[in-house]
C-alpha cells in the first residue's frame, strides 16, 4: 500500500531539519578539512614542522646554520642559485606531493653540482622512487615503532629515541644506512656527483610531537639527520605543499572562512528545502496509461470512418491474409489453396475466387466506399477464418490482431 502523502511529506521534513542541525553543530564542531598543509613548517599542528624550524633557526648547538622557507617553483630557486649550490641543503620534509620527473631531472642536476637534497617520505603516503640514483621508499605493513634497543645509528650517541615510520628504503648503490630500525633500512646517505641525497622513510621525526618528548633525543637526531648534509645553509621547502594541497574547498573551510561557508550552505539547504515542498494537488501522470486493444480498434475505426475511404483497410488485409494463406507461393497453383477453403465453406472454388478478385480490384483503386470496403473485409474475413480451421486457435499475440482486424470489418 503506498504511503500518505502526510507520511512522506514528514520524512522530507526529518531529513532536511537533520541537514540543518549538522551545519549548525559544525559551527562548533567540524572535522579537520583545511587547506591540507597541516604539516609544514608554519604548523602548529601535530605532524606540523613548526617546532623544529623554529629549533633550526635558534641554532642551538652554536653551528652558525642559516635557516630559511622557499616557496618558489623549483625552476626558479634552483636556476637562481645554482652557482652556490655547494654550501646549500634543500629540505623536504614530509612534502603534500613528491616531486614529478621534471622536478627530479632538476633537483638531481642541482644536486650534481654540489647541492644537498634531504627528502623525508610523508607518513600518510610514504611510497616514492627516485629512478636515477636507485632509490625506492616502500610502505611496510603496520609501521615501524622502535625504541633505543630496536635502533642502530651512526648519526647521534646512544640516548633515548623513539622513532616512527610506515615505509622502509630500498637503495642499490647507497652508503651503510645511517639508520636503521627492526631491520629495515630507515635513513640513508648517497653521493650524486659532487652533492648528496638524503632520504629519510618517514617525517615523524621532524614533527611538532616528536619534539614534545622531553625525556627523548628525537630533537637530537632530527638534527644529526639534516647535518649529515654537511651544509651551511638549510632551505625548507613548501613549494610541493602549496602545490599539492586543495585551494577552494579547503580555503572554504579554514577557520577563518568555516562560519561564512556553513551559513551559504545552510541557506542553500533552506531553499532546497522550501523549492522540494509540494503546495495544491498533485498533478496528473504526463504519460498516458496503455490502452487494450479494443481502445486500439476503436480509434482506428473512427479514424477510418472519419476519412470515409476503405482502400487502405482493404490492402493491409489482403497483404495479412495472402500472407497467411500463401498464395504467393502457389502462383499458377492457386487451386491447390483455394479448393480446401471453399470445401470447408460449403462454396465452389470459383465463388472464393470471385470474392478475393473482387477485393483485389477494389484494393487498386485510389479511393473506396466504407460500406464497400466493410462488405468486402467481411467476405475476406470468413474465409480467412476457413484457412485458419486446420492451424487450430491462435493464442496471444496473433488473436488479438485477428480479433482486431475482425472488429474493424463489422
Amino acid at each position: 500500500m503506498p504511503a500518505s502523502p502526510l507520511k512522506s511529506t514528514t520524512k522530507a521534513d526529518l531529513f532536511w531539519s537533520a541537514a540543518i542541525l549538522l551545519m549548525v553543530v559544525g559551527h562548533f564542531w567540524f572535522p579537520k578539512f583545511g587547506t591540507g598543509r597541516g604539516h609544514d613548517s608554519y604548523s602548529t599542528d601535530a605532524e606540523g614542522k613548526k617546532a623544529f624550524y623554529t629549533l633550526m633557526k635558534s641554532d642551538p648547538d652554536g653551528r652558525n646554520r642559516s635557516v630559511r622557507r622557499n616557496t618558489a617553483p623549483f625552476s626558479r630557486f634552483l636556476g637562481r642559485r645554482g652557482a652556490s649550490a655547494s654550501n646549500r641543503t634543500l629540505c623536504l620534509l614530509g612534502p603534500a606531493r613528491y616531486p614529478n620527473a621534471a622536478e627530479w631531472d632538476k633537483l638531481l642536476e642541482w644536486v650534481n653540482l654540489g647541492g644537498r637534497l634531504i627528502i623525508a617520505a610523508r607518513d600518510a603516503k610514504p611510497e616514492f622512487r627516485i629512478e636515477k640514483l636507485g632509490i625506492e621508499v616502500r610502505r611496510v605493513r603496520g609501521g615501524i615503532d622502535a625504541d633505543a634497543g630496536e635502533i642502530e645509528t651512526t648519526l647521534i650517541d646512544r640516548g633515548q629515541i623513539l622513532w616512527r615510520s610506515n615505509a622502509q628504503i630500498f637503495a642499490r648503490r647507497a652508503e651503510p644506512p645511517l639508520l636503521s630500525a627492526q631491520g629495515t633500512w630507515q635513513v640513508v646517505r648517497q653521493r650524486h656527483g659532487n652533492g648528496q641525497v638524503v632520504v629519510v622513510a618517514g617525517d615523524f621525526i621532524f614533527s611538532n610531537q616528536a619534539m614534545t618528548y622531553a625525556d627523548q633525543s628525537n630533537a637530537v637526531l632530527a638534527l644529526g639527520i639534516l647535518d649529515a648534509a654537511q651544509a651551511g645553509e638549510y632551505v625548507f621547502d613548501e613549494s610541493l605543499n602549496i602545490s599539492g594541497t586543495p585551494k577552494v574547498v579547503g580555503l572554504l573551510f579554514n577557520p577563518l572562512f568555516k562560519p561564512m561557508a556553513l551559513q551559504m550552505l545552510i541557506g542553500l539547504v533552506l531553499f532546497a528545502w522550501w523549492r522540494s515542498r509540494r503546495f495544491g494537488p498533485l498533478l496528473p501522470e504526463a504519460a498516458v496509461a496503455r490502452r487494450n486493444i479494443v481502445d486500439h480498434t476503436d480509434s482506428v475505426g473512427v479514424l477510418l470512418y472519419r476519412t470515409g475511404d476503405g482502400a487502405a483497410a482493404l490492402r493491409a488485409y489482403l497483404r495479412q491474409l495472402f500472407g497467411e494463406l500463401k498464395l504467393k507461393s502457389y502462383r499458377g497453383r492457386e487451386d491447390r489453396v483455394i479448393e480446401p477453403l471453399a470445401h470447408r465453406l460449403g462454396k465452389s472454388p470459383e465463388a472464393v475466387k470471385r470474392v478475393l478478385q473482387r477485393a483485389v480490384k477494389a484494393s487498386k483503386a485510389p479511393q473506396v466506399d466504407r460500406r464497400e470496403a466493410a462488405y468486402m473485409l467481411r467476405q475476406l474475413a470468413v474465409i480467412r477464418r476457413a484457412g485458419q480451421m486446420e492451424r487450430g486457435p491462435k493464442k496471444g499475440k496473433e488473436a488479438g490482431k485477428e480479433q482486431q482486424a475482425e472488429a474493424v470489418a463489422m
